[in-house]
């Protein structure tokens, strides 16, 4: 059984459960092999970067990508519109919106070929909605990241609930040229795989499997819930003591630590997180620790120590066990890796009940969760742990988290996944 794994990146949240899940895999026997747009680590097994299938194409390729990045063709073909006109005058505060149209024919790749079983992950920019669904023969899965592959675009839908119907009036398409361009994007991507069987859609969160079960697009497949993985012997706490001296970080203080790939996203509420240590009053036996892009952010805080990016996973281990407590303030989100490491680690995590963040977080046995997505709920749980910030031990939040979320218990899960799709007709 031969299963190909597609993915735009190795890099981010879903690059990263993308490639664990790849890894798991492969520890477990499996013929698994990862075909990546953007390939960043040439070291990892038996992953492969996008390249034409045949050298005499590759200026072809190129002459249909820059036209793609020109002009898109949805729907009936009658509306072309720069791809930087339609998102232009987007209400502030949203993230990435993607369209279903690429260059890149995957279906002509002899890793493509040579697969039983095609598991698309997150694809944005990548997967041709059109061409691939036109021409694949193979059984697919799909482990949902976010939202975006049932949507008319957004990769995170807020309030909105257009992706159960018809994608109009698109929220975050308003004031510009067209805020019902999203409806088109729906309507292409549901022409591209109306007469396909043979999908199986994988939501890593149960909050996700419900938005998908009503989306309009996927809610005639069959749906598994499997969650994230992690390797417990990569993942794994070190001594507090030394990880704040190695970090350079006060080992007189309760650190709270937060994370994020860009602390400006609005939607992982790092400014609501903020706003209530501020209110927290004149403590001195606090401090805030920050991983991820911050240059757009000003802090007041006097106590406050900035690590940028890190991307090597051994040290971000040491951050968090370097930390009295993860907080992921998060608005909207699916299954955070975050959440899983800090917990791997044995650290507490405070988080609001939202998305998959709920699925995880079992209220004062891991951590607090919120009572709702706000600063006042947010600022009684960082009381109330600040108050007895050895209630939890982690030697009992570890061992919870290797009952659930090892790279091994996901792939078993997988595995049998994909034996019974092997088996139906």
């Amino acid at each position: 059984m031969k299963i190909l794994h597609i993915n735009t990146y190795d890099t981010g949240g879903a690059g990263k459960a993308c490639v664990r899940l790849h890894q798991g895999l492969l520890e477990q026997g499996v013929d698994s092999k990862l075909l990546l747009l953007y390939q960043s680590d040439k070291e990892l097994m038996h992953s492969y970067q996008y390249i034409p299938p045949l050298p005499g194409n590759f200026e072809k390729i190129k002459r249909k990508a820059s036209f793609f990045f020109k002009e898109l063709h949805l729907s009936s073909g009658k509306d072309k519109y720069d791809k930087r006109e339609v998102l232009q005058n987007r209400p502030e505060g949203f993230e990435l919106f993607s369209f279903p149209d690429t260059p890149y024919n995957i279906t002509q790749h002899p890793l493509y070929l040579e697969a039983d079983i095609i598991n698309l992950h997150w694809t944005a920019g990548f997967l041709d909605y059109r061409s691939f669904f036109k021409k694949t023969l193979k059984k697919i899965v799909w482990t949902l990241h976010d939202m975006n592959p049932f949507t008319g675009g957004c990769h995170y839908s807020g309030d909105c609930i257009g992706f159960e119907g018809n994608c109009f009036l698109c929220p975050q398409l308003l004031n510009s040229i067209d805020s019902n361009y999203s409806h088109k994007i729906l309507r292409t991507k549901i022409q591209a795989i109306k007469s396909k069987t043979h999908l199986t859609v994988v939501p890593i969160s149960k909050w996700l499997l419900n938005q998908s079960m009503k989306s309009i697009l996927f809610s005639k497949f069959d749906h598994v819930q499997i969650p994230n993985g992690l390797d417990p012997d990569l993942f794994k706490p070190a001594v507090q003591k030394s990880s704040r001296e190695e970090l350079g970080l006060p080992v007189d203080k309760k650190i709270i630590l937060f994370v994020a790939d860009s602390l400006n996203n609005k939607r992982k509420g790092f400014a609501l997180l903020l706003n209530a240590i501020e209110q927290l009053g004149e403590r001195d036996d606090i401090a805030l620790c920050v991983v991820g892009d911050s240059s757009a952010i000003q802090f007041k805080l006097k106590s406050l120590f900035e690590l940028g990016r890190i991307v090597d996973e051994q040290l971000l281990c040491s951050v968090y066990s370097a930390a009295d407590v993860f907080v992921i303030p998060s608005l909207e989100d699916n299954f955070p890796n975050t959440v899983l490491e800090a917990l791997m680690c044995g650290t507490p995590v405070i988080g609001f009940p939202v998305g998959g963040i709920k699925e995880i977080i079992q209220d004062q046995h891991n951590g607090y969760l919120c009572d709702s997505a706000d600063i006042g709920s947010l600022l009684k749980a960082l009381n109330m742990f600040l108050d007895n910030p050895s209630r939890f031990k982690g030697e009992e939040i570890r061992k919870a988290a290797l009952q659930r979320y090892t790279q091994k218990i996901q792939a078993e899960k997988y595995v049998e996944l994909y034996k019974s799709i092997s088996k139906k007709n």
